[in-house]
Protein backbone atom coordinates (compact mmCIF):
# COMPACT_ATOMS: atom_id res chain seq x y z
CA UNK A 1 0.00 0.00 0.00
CA UNK A 2 2.88 2.20 1.01
CA UNK A 3 3.92 1.84 -3.04
CA UNK A 4 0.70 2.98 -4.18
CA UNK A 5 0.64 5.63 -1.52
CA UNK A 6 3.72 6.93 -3.54
CA UNK A 7 2.26 6.52 -6.66
CA UNK A 8 -0.84 8.81 -6.21
CA UNK A 9 1.73 11.39 -4.23
CA UNK A 10 3.74 11.52 -6.99
CA UNK A 11 1.14 12.02 -9.52
CA UNK A 12 -0.62 14.67 -7.29
CA UNK A 13 2.82 16.65 -7.21
CA UNK A 14 2.87 16.35 -11.10
CA UNK A 15 -0.44 17.10 -12.07
CA UNK A 16 -0.09 20.73 -9.39
CA UNK A 17 2.88 21.63 -10.71
CA UNK A 18 1.43 21.18 -14.24
CA UNK A 19 -1.88 23.18 -13.04
CA UNK A 20 0.04 26.16 -11.76
CA UNK A 21 2.45 26.21 -14.82
CA UNK A 22 -0.63 26.62 -16.72
CA UNK A 23 -1.54 29.48 -14.85
CA UNK A 24 1.46 31.57 -15.29
CA UNK A 25 0.95 31.85 -18.85
CA UNK A 26 -2.31 33.43 -18.51
CA UNK A 27 -0.82 36.18 -15.92
CA UNK A 28 -1.02 39.97 -17.19
CA UNK A 29 2.16 40.78 -18.69
CA UNK A 30 4.88 42.74 -17.06
CA UNK A 31 4.84 46.61 -17.78
CA UNK A 32 8.12 48.15 -18.70
CA UNK A 33 9.67 51.65 -17.19
CA UNK A 34 9.45 52.12 -21.41
CA UNK A 35 5.84 51.82 -21.24
CA UNK A 36 5.12 54.36 -18.63
CA UNK A 37 7.08 56.84 -20.73
CA UNK A 38 5.40 56.21 -24.09
CA UNK A 39 1.91 56.56 -22.01
CA UNK A 40 3.02 59.48 -20.67
CA UNK A 41 4.35 61.10 -23.62
CA UNK A 42 1.13 60.22 -25.32
CA UNK A 43 -1.24 62.41 -22.44
CA UNK A 44 0.94 65.22 -22.72
CA UNK A 45 1.09 65.16 -26.36
CA UNK A 46 -3.18 65.39 -26.10
CA UNK A 47 -2.44 67.88 -24.07
CA UNK A 48 -1.38 70.55 -26.76
CA UNK A 49 -3.38 69.25 -29.34
CA UNK A 50 -6.31 70.06 -27.44
CA UNK A 51 -5.39 73.61 -27.36
CA UNK A 52 -4.14 74.21 -30.32
CA UNK A 53 -6.46 72.95 -33.44
CA UNK A 54 -3.33 74.78 -35.26
CA UNK A 55 -1.61 71.27 -34.81
CA UNK A 56 -4.05 68.88 -36.31
CA UNK A 57 -3.83 70.11 -40.01
CA UNK A 58 -1.83 68.51 -42.33
CA UNK A 59 1.95 69.75 -42.78
CA UNK A 60 2.29 71.50 -45.70
CA UNK A 61 5.66 73.45 -47.38
CA UNK A 62 4.90 77.04 -45.53
CA UNK A 63 5.07 74.84 -42.05
CA UNK A 64 8.61 74.65 -42.55
CA UNK A 65 10.82 76.64 -40.73
CA UNK A 66 13.65 78.63 -42.49
CA UNK A 67 17.09 77.32 -42.08
CA UNK A 68 18.64 79.98 -40.01
CA UNK A 69 15.63 79.53 -37.22
CA UNK A 70 16.97 79.31 -34.01
CA UNK A 71 14.32 76.64 -33.18
CA UNK A 72 15.62 73.55 -34.73
CA UNK A 73 18.62 73.88 -32.22
CA UNK A 74 16.01 73.55 -29.47
CA UNK A 75 15.98 70.13 -28.79
CA UNK A 76 12.30 70.36 -27.09
CA UNK A 77 10.46 71.06 -29.94
CA UNK A 78 9.50 67.85 -31.36
CA UNK A 79 10.58 68.10 -35.33
CA UNK A 80 7.75 68.99 -38.18
CA UNK A 81 5.20 69.41 -35.69
CA UNK A 82 5.41 73.51 -36.27
CA UNK A 83 2.64 74.73 -38.20
CA UNK A 84 2.54 78.30 -39.05
CA UNK A 85 0.50 80.47 -37.61
CA UNK A 86 1.12 83.98 -39.53
CA UNK A 87 2.82 86.79 -39.51
CA UNK A 88 2.96 90.50 -37.92
CA UNK A 89 5.07 93.40 -39.44
CA UNK A 90 7.52 91.12 -41.16
CA UNK A 91 7.79 88.39 -38.57
CA UNK A 92 6.58 85.12 -39.17
CA UNK A 93 5.00 82.76 -36.35
CA UNK A 94 4.79 79.11 -35.66
CA UNK A 95 3.49 76.97 -33.29
CA UNK A 96 5.51 73.77 -32.06
CA UNK A 97 4.60 70.70 -30.28
CA UNK A 98 7.29 69.70 -26.94
CA UNK A 99 8.84 66.29 -26.42
CA UNK A 100 7.49 66.98 -22.38
CA UNK A 101 4.04 67.60 -23.78
CA UNK A 102 3.93 71.54 -23.96
CA UNK A 103 3.79 73.92 -27.00
CA UNK A 104 6.30 76.50 -28.16
CA UNK A 105 5.73 79.64 -30.09
CA UNK A 106 8.55 80.27 -32.61
CA UNK A 107 9.20 83.86 -34.12
CA UNK A 108 11.28 84.70 -36.88
CA UNK A 109 12.17 87.96 -38.72
CA UNK A 110 14.11 87.97 -41.57
CA UNK A 111 15.63 91.47 -40.79
CA UNK A 112 18.59 90.05 -38.91
CA UNK A 113 18.95 93.10 -36.90
CA UNK A 114 15.94 92.65 -35.57
CA UNK A 115 14.85 91.15 -31.95
CA UNK A 116 11.95 89.53 -33.07
CA UNK A 117 13.38 86.33 -33.80
CA UNK A 118 13.33 83.75 -30.57
CA UNK A 119 11.86 80.44 -29.14
CA UNK A 120 9.54 80.30 -26.17
CA UNK A 121 7.99 77.26 -24.90
CA UNK A 122 5.21 76.33 -22.06
CA UNK A 123 4.80 73.75 -19.99
CA UNK A 124 2.79 70.88 -20.36
CA UNK A 125 -0.10 72.20 -18.56
CA UNK A 126 -1.90 74.89 -20.56
CA UNK A 127 -5.51 75.44 -19.66
CA UNK A 128 -8.45 76.22 -22.51
CA UNK A 129 -8.96 79.53 -23.56
CA UNK A 130 -6.07 81.00 -21.71
CA UNK A 131 -2.24 83.10 -22.05
CA UNK A 132 0.23 80.23 -22.18
CA UNK A 133 3.74 82.91 -22.26
CA UNK A 134 4.44 86.04 -23.86
CA UNK A 135 7.86 87.57 -25.24
CA UNK A 136 8.25 91.49 -24.16
CA UNK A 137 11.09 93.88 -25.63
CA UNK A 138 12.52 96.54 -23.66
CA UNK A 139 9.58 99.33 -24.96
CA UNK A 140 7.13 96.67 -23.41
CA UNK A 141 5.50 95.93 -27.05
CA UNK A 142 5.29 92.22 -27.17
CA UNK A 143 3.27 88.78 -28.28
CA UNK A 144 0.76 86.85 -26.22
CA UNK A 145 1.05 83.00 -26.79
CA UNK A 146 -2.98 81.70 -25.98
CA UNK A 147 -4.79 78.57 -26.43
CA UNK A 148 -7.93 78.25 -28.41
CA UNK A 149 -10.82 80.42 -27.40
CA UNK A 150 -8.89 83.15 -25.17
CA UNK A 151 -10.80 86.49 -25.37
CA UNK A 152 -9.01 89.57 -24.47
CA UNK A 153 -10.18 91.63 -21.64
CA UNK A 154 -9.84 95.19 -20.46
CA UNK A 155 -9.05 98.83 -21.69
CA UNK A 156 -6.51 98.14 -24.05
CA UNK A 157 -7.07 94.36 -25.55
CA UNK A 158 -4.42 92.87 -27.06
CA UNK A 159 -4.50 92.78 -31.22
CA UNK A 160 -5.64 89.47 -32.53
CA UNK A 161 -2.83 88.93 -35.32
CA UNK A 162 -4.28 84.84 -35.31
CA UNK A 163 -6.07 82.63 -33.10
CA UNK A 164 -3.09 81.71 -30.92
CA UNK A 165 -0.97 84.97 -30.96
CA UNK A 166 -1.85 88.59 -30.41
CA UNK A 167 0.40 91.90 -30.31
CA UNK A 168 0.56 93.52 -27.00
Amino acid sequence: MSYRRTILCSVAVVAAALTTAGCTAFAPPTVQPSSHKTVAAAAHKANAEDRFAILHRAFTSTDALPDDTAAVEDDEVVLNSQRRAGSDHGTTFWIAETKSGGACLIAHNLNPKSANTWTICSSDHMDKAAQVTGMSDETQHGYLFTTDGYAPVGANPPRKITENVWAD
